[in-house]
């Protein structure tokens, strides 16, 4: 998926001037890339992802309308299971003809 001569990437710019990005320099800048590759390469219908980076969503969401990738951007909230792993619905894309979400499980 990377090149290791690749030179090009997404670079985000006025939702990445202040709060947590300020302690995060280039942080969105690799988020919007990786994301994007992946949109595009997946041409979702839907991508859901976690509202417990709240700007990182609203980055995602800008990129998408930015760039004109098809897909629409949900924020979901992010449950936690009783076991106190930590359930997120970053990055589960559903297709409009796929049943199932592909999933990540994170332990806080």
């Amino acid at each position: 998926m990377y090149q290791p001569d690749a030179s090009t990437t997404v670079v985000i710019s006025k939702l990445t001037d202040c709060l947590c990005a300020t302690s995060r320099p280039g942080f969105f800048d690799g988020v919007g890339t990786v994301v994007t590759k992946l949109l595009i390469q997946a041409l979702p219908d839907l991508a859901i992802f976690g509202e417990k980076d709240y700007q990182q969503l609203l980055v995602i969401k800008r990129l998408t309308r930015d760039l004109d990738i098809p897909v629409e951007i949900i924020g979901a909230p992010t449950i936690r299971e009783q076991t106190g792993w930590l359930f997120l619905l970053e990055m589960c894309i559903f297709r409009k003809r796929t049943a199932k979400p592909h999933l990540k499980f994170f332990k806080s």
